[in-house]
């Protein structure tokens, strides 16, 4: 039997982008905000930031160094590495064009905190264009055209508070690694 390829979305899933931007707000007097509080998307939305602090926020994401101080979520390492002892893991993510350093720093993120090899990760926005057996994913449009693409692939949807009002028609959404690794091709259950 062939091992499922598993493709992991990055932010949301396995780095936690909402902590290190609420570092930011806070170290600028923003706040205080908790990581609950991003109930929508968009975390400037969500928190009802001004145009001043928003900027800053977002001049921040273009910053060296910010990409690779995004702390991985609690969990996720022991989470991958038992999603590979299941499958060939990758990961999928979304470069952020405005970085100079963003991609560079995100893979070497990724090999650091996670073990992944270099040609592991795939930095694209259009994750519909990548196949595998599985995608994890927090963005519900994201999730919807990869599925689209590859309808014989599970779709998951990782649970986040800005996501919890999507609607996902199928029983793929999960809430953390023992739950994601029971809904998998070829899991022990």
């Amino acid at each position: 039997m062939t091992r499922p390829v598993i493709l992991l979305d990055v932010d949301g899933v396995l780095a936690d982008f909402i902590t290190a931007n609420l570092r930011t707000l806070h170290a600028f007097g923003a706040g205080p905000f908790a990581h609950d509080d991003v109930t929508a998307w968009s975390i400037e939305d969500s928190l009802g930031l001004t145009s001043s602090q928003r900027a800053r926020m977002k001049a921040r994401w273009s910053e060296p160094g910010f990409c690779a101080s995004i702390p991985p979520y609690e969990g996720a390492q022991a989470g991958v590495e038992a999603l590979r002892a299941i499958g060939e893991v990758y990961a999928v993510t979304a470069p952020m064009w405005s970085g100079p350093t963003w991609q560079h720093e995100r893979t070497e993120w990724l090999v650091k905190h996670f073990d992944f090899r270099r040609e592991d990760v795939v930095s694209t926005a259009a994750k519909h264009l990548v196949r595998g057996d599985v995608l994890v994913e927090d963005k519900p449009e994201a999730l919807h055209r990869w599925s689209s693409s590859w309808p014989d692939g599970l779709g998951v949807l990782w649970h986040q508070p800005y996501n919890a009002g999507a609607e996902w028609p199928i029983a793929s959404r999960v809430s953390g690694w023992s739950e994601l690794r029971r809904a998998l091709p070829g899991a022990s259950r």
